[in-house]
């Protein structure tokens, strides 16, 4: 039985089976500010609404999409001169630590 599972660019939903197994929960990085743009393309969404700023979010992973408690936000400044492919890459690294600095709080 796992202590943890770690979720990241998973499209699909988790059946309450496997989101049970794990002692701990399982975590999802989320590269948008939950509860904003849940679900599919959140970068790509958040540019073509030329939103001002981005994020990524840490949460744990629920039934209903992208909806679990959240344990942290970053904020990210936009420009208007984001790539999507860019962008996407520097909210992961950035949910990364943040998924790091997280895992004391959820032990």
């Amino acid at each position: 039985q796992p202590d943890l599972c770690i979720t990241a660019a998973y499209g699909c939903f988790l059946p309450q089976r496997f989101l049970d197994l794990p002692k701990h929960g399982t975590l999802n990085i989320h590269p948008s500010l939950l509860p904003l743009y849940r679900g599919a393309a959140p970068v790509q969404r958040c540019l073509e609404a030329g939103d001002a700023v981005s994020g990524v979010t840490v949460a744990f992973t629920v039934l209903a999409m992208d909806s679990g408690p959240v344990l942290r936000q970053v904020e990210r400044p936009l420009d208007g001169n984001e790539l999507a492919p860019d962008l996407l890459l520097e909210l992961f690294e950035a949910g990364s630590e943040q998924l790091l600095d997280a895992l004391p709080s959820v032990w």
